[in-house]
């Protein structure tokens, strides 16, 4: 009779190598810290700042090992027309850029918190599939958003004649937006994709009207049975109707490299430049800046913020045998003054991991 039992340099154990089970446990890993983050007050920016970095960390590796181990393994079951494993790639190249913001950022910036917001939608899509495999879908979006006075109490208007005027979220605010795309067919060595969404939109922060405009593309390069090569790049700002002042923007290019240099060895290099900016903010009525009360009871007014930093993940998977596989990764985060420059980068921190995991078989 053999029984199995599973260990791992993060200490899971298990009864035998269940990828999907060790994917669970990270799921609820994963919520228990989120769950631990809504319980942390206003007031608790250390912890929460902390707290938010421990899980873009669990992500990071939970991700690549999804992508690296289970993706590859259920592509070669699915029927090749299934969206599904694509579906999610598309979320977890979207949680990504969310954990890039996030480790830019600071508790005090406006965007650390995600703002309340009650909506009401209508969306739909048109998709067409041409000849030869290319497809083309617009999906018009009509809104309407009414904003929760609770999350924006602390807000203040600085109003030079009338001081410390508490700042009112704004009415309830149509939107119109209406994205495009297109996608080229699986050529035998590459494919490729891009969309743009535009439109009315609304800047939750400070709860204006703006012009939204976002943009992406992809490119999927396969030169040989080994080498994948995948290079995207994605952009948004917001321009705020009252003045014509572009109040943020993020872009977002991204280059990954993947190489299996023989069956039980794997490389993987991703390298993501992330430029943010956010300008202060403003009251949508009176066009003043917004703050909040410091200790001293003056205004600290919402001021300009951004970032521009280039991260560098490497990869290394071995995995002789079913139960048996050790990652070893290294991450190195450089930022500049100046977005997308590529001149006075500088370092900013590093970051290493290891996991593994082994079978041990034995006999009763």
């Amino acid at each position: 009779m053999k029984t199995q039992t599973s260990t791992s340099a993060t200490a899971r154990r298990a009864t035998a190598p269940d990828a999907i089970a060790l994917l669970k446990e990270d799921h609820k890993k994963v919520s228990d810290l989120f769950a631990q983050y809504e319980k942390l007050g206003d007031k608790a920016k250390v912890a929460k700042l902390k707290l938010a970095r421990k899980i873009c960390a669990e992500l990071k590796v939970h991700t690549q090992i999804e992508e690296e181990i289970l993706y590859p393994a259920a592509r070669a079951y699915l029927p090749k027309q299934d969206d599904l494993l694509d579906e999610a790639q598309v979320e977890h190249n979207g949680a990504k850029q969310l954990m890039a913001e996030l480790d830019a950022m600071q508790p005090d910036d406006d965007l650390f918190d995600a703002k309340s917001v009650l909506e009401d939608y209508v969306s739909g899509s048109i998709s067409a599939r041409l000849r030869g495999g290319w497809n083309v879908s617009i999906s018009p979006k009509f809104a309407s958003y009414a904003f929760d006075p609770v999350r924006y109490a602390g807000l203040v208007v600085e109003n030079p004649t009338l001081p410390n005027v508490p700042f009112v979220a704004g009415g309830r605010t149509p939107t119109f937006t209406s994205g495009l795309s297109l996608s080229t067919p699986q050529f035998q060595k590459f494919s490729g994709s891009v969309g743009a969404t535009v439109g009315n939109d609304v800047d939750f922060n400070e709860t204006s009207r703006v012009r939204r405009f976002d943009y992406n593309a992809t490119l999927n390069f396969r030169p040989s049975t080994r080498l994948r090569i995948t290079g995207t790049y994605a952009a948004s700002s917001f321009t705020r109707r009252s003045d014509d002042v572009e109040t943020a923007f993020t872009k977002i290019p991204r280059l990954k490299l993947e190489y299996q240099v023989s069956r039980p060895i794997f490389v993987r290099v991703v390298s993501q430049y992330t430029a943010t900016l956010r300008e202060g903010l403003r009251d949508p009525q009176t066009g003043y800046r917004l703050g909040t009360l410091g200790s001293n009871g003056a205004i600290v007014p919402s001021t300009r913020s951004a970032s521009n930093f280039l991260r560098t993940d490497w990869l290394f998977s071995y995995r002789p045998n079913p139960g048996t596989v050790a990652f070893l990764g290294y991450g190195g985060t450089l930022s500049e003054s100046d977005p997308l420059a590529f001149q006075s980068l500088r370092r900013t921190n590093d970051s290493f991991f290891i996991k593994l995991s082994y079978v041990f078989r034995t006999r009763l």
